[in-house]
């Protein structure tokens, strides 16, 4: 994998269920199938990967975890086209997609060939342990993985000073990609070698040793391309009109996954609180209980945020929350488009309310609906490689996971973070009407847009859904990470 760090994680999780797993001990050749694009592939397999087989007790339970995509009954989907027409209610249970390699990210492959290969069966995952090594002027981090995350805010606890590089750098013949980390030896205290081995004896983490700031290729270490880095001060939003999942997903993420605090404020209490006190606030998805984040903030509560951010605070909005905000239009300039012309990509624009509706506007009003909700599919989003909040990314391009109604339109002078992909490769896995495809291709999945000395972000989708969805991770923490020292 180019994540080995996320692969253990997920090896990991199957030897606790009691499922069987080989690992390969010599190289071999194999043409399979990806789970991220169509075709099959030639792919050389090294000492060290994982092979889970079908042949074993637990096979219905690997096949419903890995399988790519379930086969739906033609007669029922068939049915299901006629409820949407008729505004009838769906009769799918749940979300109609989930893949674990999907969801972690994982270089995987799939095949109904029988692999020959040597291999052996493991019962744990091998720790990593590295060894630091002195240095005289820094250490390094690359930053490839949810592990790195870890590391990082594990030092960050530690009141340990960090930088990061914003450009790719090549220093003593190695390359960092951007969102490196630097811990500088003069900065901080004299036990640093022993504190760095102790973290890294608890997240695994490799800590490189330089002696020199100069680099090869790319900015110099002591360069304004360099960073500070702050530490998050992390204020979340709970209670109403919150969705009780979403914030608990949130919660898991920084209790049990980065081990890192944060503070729990109910949205109604947010006028009593001293805002300076955080750098980051976070609005999970909106629950819709006593009129949502519109009736429980209010105007105060907007402009006291407002005012907040543009202070230099950070703000991150979940789904429902990100849908409040571009409707309140106070701190961004995205759209949610709320009604189309029937069967049309063309958005209906909605009358003032000073305008009164003529009977033609009546007639075009009645002849619209609401985008289609999507009952929890994968779609393929591709990703603006320069931004601060893709650092960590080896590819151009990711699996997201939809789960609303929500069609975000960005303004012309905004270019997402993350936007969907055009129609005919929209789809990855799970139920997508046509119609809903077309609406979504190219529409912004996350945004950010800078307001005064802060950061708005915004996610169509929860990227925390059922904290299942481990590789968008690196997307919401790195909001967390970065967003105060950008």
């Amino acid at each position: 994998s180019t994540d080995p760090a996320q692969a253990d994680r997920a090896i990991e999780m199957l030897l606790w269920h009691g499922i069987e797993v080989h690992q390969v001990q010599s190289a071999f050749h194999a043409t399979v199938n990806d789970y991220f694009h169509n075709d099959p592939q030639s792919v050389d397999f090294q000492s060290g990967d994982y092979i889970i087989s079908l042949d074993q007790p637990l096979k219905r339970l690997i096949q419903v975890t890995f399988e790519k995509e379930s086969a739906f009954d033609k007669k029922f989907l068939e049915d299901e086209a006629k409820r949407r027409q008729e505004k009838e209610p769906t009769e799918f249970y749940d979300i109609t997609a989930w893949s674990m390699p999907l969801a972690f990210g994982l270089d995987a492959y799939w095949t109904s060939t029988h692999i020959s290969a040597t291999t052996q069966q493991i019962t744990s995952v091998s720790a990593n342990s590295n060894s630091v090594t002195a240095s005289t002027y820094a250490y390094l981090i690359e930053y490839p993985s949810n592990q790195d995350l870890l590391t990082i805010l594990q030092l960050l606890k530690r009141d340990v000073r960090v930088y990061f590089t914003t450009k790719p750098i090549t220093l003593n013949s190695r390359t960092y990609r951007a969102g490196s980390f630097i811990i500088k030896v003069k900065d901080n205290a004299a036990n640093l070698q022993a504190i760095l081995s102790e973290v890294s004896q608890k997240t695994g983490a490799e800590f490189i040793a330089t002696s020199t700031g100069w680099t090869e290729q790319g900015p110099d270490l002591g360069s304004g391309d360099v960073n500070f880095l702050e530490k998050p001060k992390i204020l979340v939003l709970n209670n109403a009109p919150t969705d009780t999942s979403s914030y608990g997903e949130i919660n898991y993420l920084f209790d049990q996954r980065y081990d890192f605090e944060f503070t729990p404020v109910p949205a109604f209490y947010l006028k009593y609180v001293n805002l300076k006190d955080y750098n980051v606030m976070i609005l999970p998805d909106e629950g819709g209980y006593f009129g949502g984040y519109d009736t429980v903030l209010g105007k105060s509560g907007v402009q006291q945020i407002k005012n907040w951010v543009q202070s230099g605070g950070t703000l991150i909005a979940i789904q429902g929350a990100a849908a409040f905000l571009c409707e309140n239009g106070e701190l961004t300039d995205v759209k949610r488009i709320k009604k189309y012309i029937k069967d049309s990509v063309e958005p209906y624009e909605e009358k003032t309310s000073d305008n009164k509706e003529s009977e033609k506007d009546e007639k075009e009003k009645k002849a619209t609906e609401s985008p289609d909700y999507v009952l929890g599919s994968i779609a393929r989003a591709a990703l603006y490689k320069k931004h601060f909040l893709t650092f960590g990314y080896g590819t151009e391009e990711i699996p997201v996971f939809v789960n609303s109604s929500n069609v975000f339109s960005a303004p012309p002078n905004l270019k997402p973070v993350a936007s969907y992909a055009e129609f005919n490769r929209f789809k990855v896995a799970g139920l997508f009407w046509d119609i809903t495809q077309k609406r979504l291709e190219k529409k912004a999945y996350l945004t950010e847009e800078p307001s005064g000395e802060g950061h708005v972000i915004l996610f169509a989708e929860n990227p925390n859904f059922r904290a299942s969805w481990e590789s968008l991770n690196n997307l919401f923490m790195n909001g967390v990470v970065f967003g105060p020292s950008m």
